[in-house]
């Protein structure tokens, strides 16, 4: 056995080599092979391979949603700009933004976004985050350290970006996202360095919003209302909790020094206009008592300004009284470290140290002159920014208006109140005037939709606001209505709508809206009249009127005041009441080069039952 042993063990040494070659040959391809797929077929794209170079890029975004590690980016470089925007309100803030603001605002560079990909839109930016867009996702980051804080996040339309309003907000230790929803509910979010989920969903199903309250996230907090707005809340974003819950009575917000102010209103005097207001930060603490005056008004010197009849008074932050003023005949305004008021008749602008700035008028009677505060206030025209008083005028003339206004002709200007712009500027003490005209509601219509023929009555909460009416308004509107839309009068008389026109309005500022232009005006009416929801007939009529408008404008930005807003300043009284009511009015201010502005969330109107539609708008 042992020599058998011997044989076999040399037959396996002489064999060893012969299995071994064959080994050694397979892994040389393998490697030969290799290094052909990496050198010739992995090898950069060339100008010969074009379907290569149309091909899209695919990156791997899963890591950023279960490690802390950050990948490395060497993308799309863009540059944050933060610039004081002063042009369409009396109070300065800060705008972010990858353009350089104009040359008048003030601008510095904040930081650097490096993206993933070129393939990289910006969205928006806050105090330290930016929001970008790639591959139909969000990515948020932290321009200060240019670093990737959060992506993706969500799987939104890129198409379509602003249909689900996203914002961030970070309380120092934690960061939180927003999300409004097309059927009025707030989405919350928990945001973690590369770590995204949804913590709580639908979280004020049965709530709606106090959506023009919008910098109350500045601060971590939002409004709501309960559905039959018996009761309104103050949401305690950073503590996920109430803070402070109120009967629905009239309540507004005031941002003061890094705060921001909650201002209920009590009984108010029909002869006087004043009423008793106290103020309560935002967990419901009282920080003012309930006193009486006109408004309240925060200023560039971080105090407040009240006034009452004759007088104003000035007080810190804190609420402590600093300075009361003398007596005047009338107390007209107030604003921004301003005062207008009478001494006499003479019309005066007074600081809020009870300083005369200047003198606008010596005549001034209330039978010639009309002050209209809402078009009033601190900010920039003609390139100058400044104090602007808007003094409605009987001897104003159209030949002064349209020689001051050079885009405009005599027709243009029928059926409009006619004024002046006084202005003060105070870096240069420069003083004049401009004429101007001075518009109100222009042709808002009401259609009416019942289920069945309908007896119906219309008036308004302020009838006196009403001028020009069609058919002839007498103290109420009273006609028949068809499910077609057809209204019949007491006279037999047959109507499509009920016309009017209105005196004053309520004005925005444009923090919000569209920047339209006259080449894309078509196409923007036709894209959001159907997101907010007007048949063709009523969008062809709504356009046929407004178009000439804008395309006149050459460049506008354009913002709808919609029904809760419509409601507030003019109430629609309606009998009986329908069961779904759109009220719209378009805010149309002319511009002379493109503006940056935060597009405005359109929520679609859902018909049903008794329907009445409203659409109207202001020239500015």
């Amino acid at each position: 056995m042992n020599g058998d042993e011997n044989i076999t063990n040399e037959v396996k040494k002489k064999k060893t080599p012969g299995i071994l070659i064959p080994i050694l040959l397979v892994v040389l391809l393998i490697i030969v092979l290799e290094v052909i797929y990496y050198v010739v077929l992995s090898k950069p794209k060339t100008n010969d391979n074009k379907k290569e170079e149309e091909t899209e890029e695919k990156i791997d975004y899963s890591p950023y949603l279960n490690t802390t590690k950050d990948i490395t980016r060497n993308g799309k470089k863009t540059d944050i700009y933060k610039y004081s925007y002063l042009e369409y309100e009396a109070e300065s803030y800060d705008i972010y933004s990858t353009d350089y603001s104009p040359k008048e605002y003030k601008s510095e560079k904040v930081g650097t976004v490096t993206c993933i990909t070129n393939n990289c839109e910006f969205y928006s930016a806050y105090d330290k985050y930016a929001i970008f867009m790639e591959d139909n996702h969000y990515y948020l980051y932290d321009y200060n350290k240019d670093k990737l804080v959060v992506g993706p996040m969500g799987n939104i339309d890129v198409n379509n970006p602003y249909d689900n309003q996203f914002s961030a907000i970070f309380d120092g230790n934690q960061l939180y996202g927003l999300e409004y929803q097309e059927d009025n509910h707030l989405e919350l979010y928990y945001l973690k360095e590369n770590l995204y989920f949804k913590e709580f969903e639908k979280l004020f199903p049965n709530s709606s919003f106090g959506l023009m309250d919008n910098y109350l996230l500045k601060y971590g907090y939002v409004s709501t209302f309960t559905n039959d707005e018996k009761y309104g809340n103050i949401y305690d974003i950073t503590h996920l909790k109430t803070s402070y819950t109120f009967e629905n009575t009239d309540i507004s917000f005031i941002e003061g020094d890094n705060a921001v102010y909650m201002i209920k209103y009590g009984d108010q005097d029909d002869n006087t206009g004043i009423g008793l207001q106290t103020i309560y930060d935002l967990n419901g603490n009282k920080l003012f008592d309930g006193q009486k005056f006109y408004d309240i008004c925060y200023t560039k010197n971080n105090e407040f300004i009240t006034y009452n009849g004759t007088k104003f008074t000035v007080y810190d932050s804190k609420f402590n009284k600093v300075r009361t003023s003398k007596d005047y005949t009338k107390i007209l305004m107030i604003g921004d470290d301003f005062v207008v008021a009478l001494e006499g008749t003479k019309l005066e602008l007074i600081n809020s140290k009870d300083e005369l700035l200047t003198t606008f008028v010596t005549d001034y009677n209330e039978k010639r002159y009309y002050l209209h505060d809402a078009l009033s206030g601190w900010y920039t025209d003609n390139g100058k920014n400044g104090i602007y008083i808007v003094l409605q005028d009987s001897k104003t003339t159209v030949a002064e208006v349209v020689k001051d206004n050079p885009d405009m002709q005599a027709d243009d200007l029928e059926g409009y109140d006619l004024g002046y712009e006084y202005y003060y500027i105070p870096t240069t003490k420069e003083t004049g005037r401009i004429a101007t005209y001075i518009g109100g509601y222009a042709k808002p219509v009401l259609y009416l939709y019942p289920e069945k023929e309908t007896k119906v009555t219309i008036t308004f909460e302020h009838k006196d606001n009403l001028t020009t009416t069609y058919p002839k308004f007498n103290n109420n509107w009273s006609v028949l209505a068809y499910p077609n839309g057809n209204l019949i009068d007491n006279k037999g008389r047959q109507y499509y709508a009920l016309y009017w026109e209105e005196n004053s309005n309520h004005l925005t500022n444009f923090n919000e809206g569209f920047y339209v232009t006259k080449d894309n005006a078509i196409n923007f009416l036709e894209e959001k009249l159907s997101i907010i929801g007007l048949n063709e007939r009523e969008s062809n009529e709504f356009i046929m009127y407004w178009l000439p408008i804008l395309e006149r404008n050459e460049k506008s930005l354009v913002y709808f005041e919609l029904t809760e807003e419509r409601d507030s300043y003019n109430k629609l009284l309606i009998s009986p009441k329908p069961d779904s009511i759109l009220r719209l009015a378009m805010h149309v201010k002319k511009v002379d080069k493109e503006v940056k502005i935060k597009p405005q969330t359109l929520t679609p109107f859902k018909r049903h039952g008794f329907t009445a539609i409203e659409w109207g708008g202001i020239n500015y």
